[in-house]
């Protein structure tokens, strides 16, 4: 440089005679002795400290820690002196913001802009790698005015342009619905990639650069592990206050702690339920059902319960007593429900048999007094010795009911002139219906005689059912002479049709019995047969549940075997009601065997396998421990015990409060049952509110750290 100001070169500075860069070295001039008006603006002035700057603007500096002469060197200068040209109010404030956009690219944001420029310069012709490099320095020495200018400030918004890009990066690096362990890996993954990144980016050359990668790997690698841990502590934190708040305000007012209801929790989802539908299961259940009922986990831990000491032991015990003793009077008003109440047969038929008698007088009395065309055939029947027999006895019984109505009575109107000597009627001119009625009552007495006393069926021998045959012949024919007494048989059928259809109603459920056969019988009879097969079928069913009482399970059986379902549908009219009664005998069952399961003697494997989750014995230690993962197996085995010994002290203390707790509320019926499930699935509704809460919880804590890794990595020395 020539002129008056060459005195105020750097005098120990050696700069090349020729090159490129020659125009921005220091002269070797000597000091000067005297003392020199002030440079004019925009001089850089080399000072004997080290360190070079604008004349006029002292604060545009750089220290000179390049070799003199080299290229290094030269491009410094001629960064600093673009500085002092682009110095204003636009570059204060990109310098203010340096320190967070250099954070936030992870200490690459200058290498980007430098690009950019060397891209520019190279598609002008000029040197990409020396406009890179003049980008480097201009934006080196920026950043290190910034941090002079407000240290704290620039510290401050560089690390929260780290932060930033942490917080971003965060959602992206973390999945919510991983595992702990996997975030852990993922952390771990990303922060050291992150922190090698920004460590590299801030370093100025390769070395450096290296030196820098691998600390800023190092503190990402730890905080990007720690971070899913800490979010973890911080949520676990949320939930276990959010539970401990919904516990004391829904479950105590119930009665049941947080371990019990937890518990009913675990085992209700083991079989795959919500409380929503345990509950369901319960109203379809009915009053009498408990939540041991719901589902065969729920089941098996009421089934330990019941086998160890306390009072969730006694309670479970007790309870299904109870409801075991109450299963016949359930089983009793189910019958009455589809059946009507209980009537003792033979004393319900005998009235039937009086009152409709009684009323059908009138149309008999018509249909008595009407005259018939007399036929061979009717002659034929009259000739038949039984028939005879039946005319003998028929009178005899006319006689009789005569006697006790008060009323007169005259074998004359029955065309019966006198007795023969072997007792049968004579009788003179032709029969009348009269005579031939009583023949039909006589005969209808013979068949009686076959009628078992006890069970009210008909015994009938091969003799009885041809009798059974002549007389539904017999009928058929009077039927037809006499339309009146055809419509008068159909109002009543008299006595033994009316025995006959009750006697067929207590057959019922014999296996010869068809749906197809029952049909057409029931589609035959009168008004009064089928409210008198209404009373043999009811008297068999009674009979079954004598069994039921006894053994729900038995009389459901024999229901469910062939086609007595569907013919249990037709005796009661309605298939509905028929299901009704079957689901309730269906019902007994379970809940027999439910309680046989859960208070038998029979140590099953399922039970053995579950007691130690009811008795608080975790064993953690010796999971952990397992002997057979490695070496020094004794050893293991030790700690192990001693480990479970400490772990598992506290939790076997609590198991009895909570067995007591669990075996109160899964033996609970009606009301108190809805309650327990409403307070369950209110629990389980805050539990889930207070995990979904701590989620951004944990999300901001991973992305807080996530950030401060970077930032830290950025900053590292």
């Amino acid at each position: 440089m020539a002129g008056p100001w060459e005195n105020y070169q750097k005098a120990d500075a050696a700069a090349p005679a020729t090159g490129p860069w020659a125009r921005y070295a220091p002269s070797a001039a000597a000091a000067p002795s005297f003392v020199t008006p002030e440079p004019p603006p925009g001089v850089v002035i080399h000072g004997g400290d080290g360190r070079s700057y604008v004349a006029d603007k002292p604060e545009i500096g750089v220290q000179r820690d390049a070799a003199p002469g080299s290229r290094d060197e030269a491009i410094q200068q001629q960064a600093l002196a673009a500085r002092a040209r682009t110095d204003g109010a636009v570059s204060d404030v990109a310098r203010a913001a340096r320190p967070f956009t250099q954070g936030q690219s992870l200490n690459l944001g200058d290498e980007f802009v430098s690009t950019v420029l060397a891209a520019i310069e190279g598609v002008q012709g000029n040197s990409p790698r020396d406009a890179f490099d003049f980008g480097q320095e201009y934006q080196r020495q920026e950043l290190e005015r910034r941090r002079e200018e407000a240290p704290l400030t620039s510290m401050v918004t560089e690390m929260a342009g780290g932060l930033a890009m942490g917080v971003a990066a965060a959602p992206k690096v973390f999945a919510s619905g991983a595992g702990l362990g996997t975030n852990m890996l993922r952390g771990g993954v990303s922060g050291t990639t992150g922190g090698a990144v920004s460590g590299f980016g801030g370093g100025s050359g390769l070395e450096d650069r290296s030196s820098d990668a691998l600390m800023g790997a190092g503190i990402g690698a730890g905080v990007g592990t720690a971070a899913p841990l800490v979010g973890a502590a911080v949520g676990s934190g949320i939930r276990a206050y959010g539970a401990r708040n919904a516990a004391r305000e829904v479950l105590e007012p119930v009665g049941v702690g947080r371990r019990a209801a937890d518990q009913i929790e675990t085992e209700l989802t083991r079989d795959g339920l919500t409380a929503a539908d345990a509950r369901a299961r319960l109203d379809e259940l009915g009053p009498d059902a408990m939540l041991l009922d719901a589902g065969r986990n729920v089941g098996e831990g009421a089934e330990v319960v019941a086998q160890l000491p306390g009072a969730g032991n006694r309670v479970i015990r007790d309870r299904l007593a109870a409801r075991g003793e109450a299963a016949p009077q359930r089983i009793t008003d189910a019958a009455d429900a589809a059946l009507g109440p209980a009537r003792n047969m033979a004393e319900t038929v005998d009235a039937l048999i009086a009152r409709r008698t009684s009323e059908s007088e009138p149309a008999y009395a018509a249909a008595l007094g009407r005259p018939i065309e007399w036929s061979d055939r009717l002659q034929a029947f009259i000739d038949e010795p039984t028939i005879r027999k039946g005319l003998r006895e028929g009178v005899e019984i006319h006689r009789l009911d005569s006697l006790a109505r008060g009323e007169r009575f005259d074998p004359f109107d029955l065309a019966i002139s006198g007795i023969d000597e072997a007792g049968d009627p004579i009788l003179t001119g032709v029969p009348n219906m009269r005579t031939l009625n009583v023949a039909k009552k006589g005969l209808d007495n013979i068949l009686e005689g076959y009628r078992d006393p006890v069970t009210g069926r008909l015994n009938l021998d091969e003799r009885g059912r041809a009798i059974a045959g002549v007389q539904r012949a017999f009928l058929s024919e009077l039927d037809a002479a006499n339309p009146d007494y055809a419509a008068a048989r159909a109002t009543w059928a008299g006595p033994t049709r009316v025995r006959n259809a009750m006697s067929t109603g207590q057959d019922v459920f014999d296996r010869s019995v068809r749906p197809d056969q029952l049909r057409q019988q029931l589609a035959a009879m009168s008004p009064d047969e089928r409210e008198a097969f209404q009373i043999g079928a009811r008297d068999q069913l009674a009979e079954v549940m004598g069994t039921a009482r006894r053994d729900a399970t038995a009389a459901r059986a024999m229901f469910e075997t062939g086609w007595n379902r569907e013919k249990l549908g037709l005796v009661l009219g309605d298939d509905e009601r028929a299901g009704a009664f079957l689901d309730t005998l269906g019902r007994e069952t379970d809940f027999a065997n439910r309680a046989n399961n859960i208070t038998g003697n029979s140590a099953s494997a399922r039970r053995l396998e579950r007691a130690p989750e009811y008795k608080g014995e975790r064993s953690a230690a010796r999971t952990a421990l397992d002997p057979a993962s490695g070496l020094w197996g004794d050893t293991k085995r030790v700690v192990a015990r001693v480990g479970d010994a400490f772990l598992d002290g506290r939790s076997a203390r609590n198991a009895e409060q909570m067995r007591a707790e669990f075996g109160d509320a899964v033996s609970r019926q009606g009301n108190e049952a809805d309650a327990l499930i409403a307070a369950i699935m209110g629990y389980g509704e805050r539990n889930a509110a207070s995990a979904q809460r701590a989620v951004p919880y944990e999300e901001m804590i991973r992305a807080i750290m996530s950030g401060g890794a970077l930032a830290a990595a950025g900053q590292a020395p």
